[in-house]
């Protein structure tokens, strides 16, 4: 995925690698901001705190205000540098790659489907683009900075996540390449419906000729079941392993805040140590 959106990315590099660098302070930001809330819960109950209880939450209050400050400029950024400038440029390519094809290319009957295909290879960059920014950069960020978080609260914690986020990010890996020749089955089975419906719009004068619009639309009806029988069972299968992710992580994390809250109860941690664990 990098490597891919590094080679097309390179008319507007900079400002993605701006974005980047934006998204990881911003979720230091956030960090701080939940450091500096648990600091304030290690003083509940103590004498002569109030001042520095104020200096605890004015930095958070603080860190707020500057977090939306970035996110600001983050999206004025992402909208002038990227977006729709990133979008023209991926169609001044298809159109490109599109001008490619030979004279006897765009003369053969399928033509509109290579033009479909080319279209649905920019779509796919710009979402991967999307992805990275929106989705994985984040929370490549976050789960950086909550390992920093847990592994200060208590070493063994931090020891514990680190190789439980690897088995994840390994068991994520291998359904992933698993995914990806059943996706691509399912992207050819869809490029083929493709060029039988452009074979009837392109033949509708023979097929009523012949009085085959029956045979035709069998045809399409077969095609169009078998496309939905293994998109169906390839997307149900992805659900399936995705959820059983979901439900291990969070069953996890909810091991970890029980035996956070009885160490808590036990003194063995503080209780900004365990606010910061179910911040995080």
């Amino acid at each position: 995925l990098l490597k891919q959106v590094y080679r097309f990315s390179e008319p507007f590099r900079k400002w993605l690698i701006i974005s980047f660098l934006l998204i990881g302070l911003i979720t230091v930001i956030e960090a701080s901001n939940s450091y500096f809330l648990s600091k304030i819960f290690d003083l509940i109950g103590g004498e002569n705190k109030l001042l520095e209880a104020i200096f605890w939450c004015g930095l958070a209050g603080g860190s707020v205000i500057l977090k939306l400050l970035l996110s600001r400029w983050r999206e004025i950024l992402e909208v002038k540098k990227l977006g729709i400038s990133i979008e023209n440029h991926l169609t001044k390519e298809s159109i490109s790659k599109f001008f490619g094809f030979s004279a006897g290319q765009h003369s053969d009957e399928h033509s509109g489907v290579k033009q479909s295909i080319v279209q649905s290879g920019s779509s796919g960059i710009l979402g991967m683009i999307y992805l990275l920014i929106y989705d994985l950069m984040p929370s490549l960020f976050q789960f950086i900075i909550s390992i920093v978080i847990i592994f200060s609260v208590n070493l063994y914690f931090g020891c514990v996540y680190l190789v439980a986020s690897i088995i994840i990010g390994y068991y994520l890996k291998k359904v992933n390449d698993d995914l990806k020749p059943k996706t691509r089955e399912v992207r050819d089975i869809y490029n083929s419906n493709w060029r039988l419906i452009s074979e009837i719009y392109r033949y509708v004068l023979l097929i009523k000729n012949e009085t085959a619009e029956k045979k035709s639309m069998d045809n399409l009806s077969k095609a169009q079941g078998d496309f939905m029988g293994k998109y169906s069972k390839t997307w149900i299968w992805a659900i399936n392993k995705y959820s059983i992710l979901r439900i291990s992580t969070q069953f996890f994390r909810w091991v970890t805040i029980f035996v956070s809250v009885i160490l808590a109860v036990n003194s063995k941690i503080s209780p900004g140590d365990l606010f910061l664990i179910f911040m995080w």
